[in-house]
């Protein structure tokens, strides 16, 4: 079933739905989740956090429709692991894992050796973090070699990893704040926009909001700015983001309270002095997390959430750039509902869902909604029970490919292009043909990569197919 609508000319709207795909029913306490192309062959994989089972597991992408995943666990003695990413730290070219240990006090980053199945290497980076939590990767003294910053709850710090460059690499830790008590979750990025990487991260039993500013140097300085704390309504931040939620090209902060159940986001009006509150919700309870991702298609920052109280995972969709949000909910028994990670997963060109759930085996699985606003399953037969077809090979293509179109009678045939806006991209037929097939090449000339779609009109009937360009 297709749940895009195209109009006549340059526009669309659509639709959005999901489709629910259980990636593991065993499910095991999942506490951390990321995603991204670990093995290099143009198809993003999952990373979790096992946490009952004391273990770093991969879920690897089949390349296939509906999505399946091979399970490979990469670690079954990583105590009690909470959070995951999955970033490039030794700039080789293949993905990482960076995990925190709650309970096992430590931060430990497995390299990513490759082969087949993938190998990987384990080293600890911090084997006294009280509560490690929050880890995150960036080149914060602009040396070439990538550091780490993690967050300790125990002891109220945020803490930098300076990496030396060496194989294997040497970590010297250093303090970027002694005083922010129980931080959940902390981001490493360009705040103020100086090619300086700062640290932006939240204060659960603290109330506050914050993020510091590197002033370069060696060691690296940094400088404390609040974003917001109690006085504004900040009550357990339990996960923040910096995303530009206006597209103004400015930082932003997202951030959910997890006791009053409120989600808003701060405007970087200016980082030092003006944050400006937006609420998006009020009475999500339970909220432990929080992500922005255009889930439309429309270029609006739309937000997602997690409740474990209300076992919801919800959007809220971003009417007239946040002049008010409309609530959808995805799944409303979710027990136990809590990491989420939002992105393509199966290169259609919109942004699916991945989330889990802290509880124990047989209760809510791994899962994945996948996002049909942009369905893979397009019916080459067309509309209105027709027997035209269209066929694009290779697909996906990079230079060049070749467009097949068949009609059953003779007459005025259109071939146009769009992108996943519905925007006109390309003409590339306007003519009377005969029946019968047809067969062009088409040379690739598209704006960049992406998904696009091809629409072929044959009098009042229509076709849809989507393609994929590589650049």
């Amino acid at each position: 079933m297709m749940m895009v609508v195209w109009l006549a000319g340059q526009g669309c709207y659509a639709q959005t739905t999901f489709q629910k795909i259980a990636i593991d029913p065993a499910n095991n306490n999942i506490t951390g989740i990321y995603a991204g192309d670990l093995n290099n062959d143009g198809f993003k994989d999952i990373a979790v956090c096992e946490n009952a089972n004391n273990s770093i597991v991969i879920w690897l992408n089949n390349e296939n429709a509906p999505l399946t995943f091979a399970k490979y666990i990469v670690d079954d003695d990583f105590f009690h692991p909470l959070y995951v990413v999955l970033k490039d730290i030794n700039k080789d070219g293949k993905l990482d894992i960076l995990a925190s240990s709650s309970e096992g006090n430590s931060v430990a980053w497995w390299k990513n050796e490759g082969g087949y199945p993938l190998q990987w290497t384990r080293q600890v980076i911090d084997a006294g973090l009280p509560n490690a939590h929050a880890v995150d990767v960036a080149d914060f003294n602009q040396d070439g070699f990538n550091d780490i910053i993690a967050t300790s709850s125990g002891s109220s710090q945020l803490n930098w990893y300076e990496s030396d460059g060496a194989s294997p690499v040497n970590w010297t830790k250093r303090t970027i704040e002694n005083n922010f008590p129980n931080s959940q979750t902390a981001m490493a990025v360009d705040i103020d926009k100086d090619g300086l990487i700062d640290v932006v991260a939240g204060s659960s039993s603290g109330d506050e909001i914050a993020w510091w500013r590197n002033k370069g140097g060696q060691p690296v300085e940094w400088e404390k700015f609040i974003i917001a704390n109690s006085i504004s309504g900040v009550d357990f931040p339990h996960w923040i983001q910096a995303v530009d939620m206006d597209r103004d090209g400015d930082l932003d902060v997202l951030g959910s309270m997890y006791v009053n159940g409120e989600i808003a986001w701060w405007k970087n009006e200016n980082p030092t002095s003006d944050w400006p509150k937006k609420v998006v919700i009020g009475d999500f309870l339970g909220v432990l997390n929080v992500q922005a991702a255009d889930i439309d298609n429309d270029s609006l920052m739309d937000v997602l959430g997690t409740s474990t109280y209300l076992r919801d995972v919800t959007w809220w969709k971003n009417i007239n750039n946040s002049a008010s949000w409309l609530e959808n909910t995805i799944e409303g028994n979710f027990k136990g509902a809590w990491p989420l990670f939002v992105c393509d997963m199966d290169n259609d060109g919109d942004n699916d869902i991945i989330a889990g759930a802290d509880v124990p085996a047989g209760n809510s699985p791994l899962t994945i909604w996948k996002n049909k606003l942009l369905t893979a399953d397009i019916n080459e037969s067309g509309q209105n029970g027709n027997s035209n077809s269209l066929v694009i090979s290779p697909n996906p293509f990079t230079k060049s490919t070749n467009i097949v179109f068949s009609t059953e009678k003779p007459g005025l045939v259109k071939l146009f292009i769009y992108n996943p806006k519905g925007i006109l991209i390309k003409e590339l037929v306007n003519q009377t043909v005969s029946a019968g097939s047809h067969t062009m090449a088409f040379d690739g000339t598209l704006p960049g990569s992406g998904v696009f779609i091809f629409r072929l009109e044959t009098g009042e009937k229509v076709i849809l197919k989507k393609a994929v360009f590589v650049k």
